[in-house]
């Protein structure tokens, strides 16, 4: 993972915490069917990553992990100005964009002309890989 996206995951977390301390009004217990949705959409998300539907009670249908980051950031943004990390939040719209870290080791290890698949040399590019981005990201975090 990126330190980018960790920061920005930190963000995701950060805003909706301040949002809920700061409006009681949405401490609500919630139901037995809503605890049951909340499961299955977090095992969804574990799962299928960006690429995952979630089922959003309230329309009764499912929505795409876009359309529900595009709604947090909204919700959150003011929170998110309060904490200074408005450009963190939104910068996990790239996620969306170019993939995930798991999704760049799956299409390395997924190639199908990949030839290193057959001699069992791909972990050892896997970990270059993750390594190079460590490094790239302690290169910017030391900006």
């Amino acid at each position: 993972m990126r330190l980018v996206d960790t920061i920005g995951i930190a963000a995701l977390y950060r805003c909706p915490v301040r949002h809920l301390d700061l409006d009681t009004g949405l401490k609500v217990d919630p139901s037995a069917s809503s605890r049951a949705i909340t499961a299955e959409n977090f095992w969804r998300a574990q799962r299928c990553g960006i690429h995952a539907g979630f089922v959003d009670e309230h329309s009764v249908s499912m929505r795409s992990v876009a359309d529900v980051l595009a709604e947090t950031i909204t919700l959150v943004e003011s929170d998110a100005c309060e904490l200074g990390c408005l450009p963190e939040l939104c910068s996990l719209r790239d996620i969306l964009l170019r993939g995930t870290s798991a999704d760049g080791q799956l299409a390395v290890f997924e190639e199908p002309c990949n030839h290193l698949r057959h001699n069992g040399e791909v972990l050892g590019v896997l970990v270059d890989r993750l390594a190079a981005e460590t490094r790239m990201d302690r290169c910017i975090a030391a900006r």
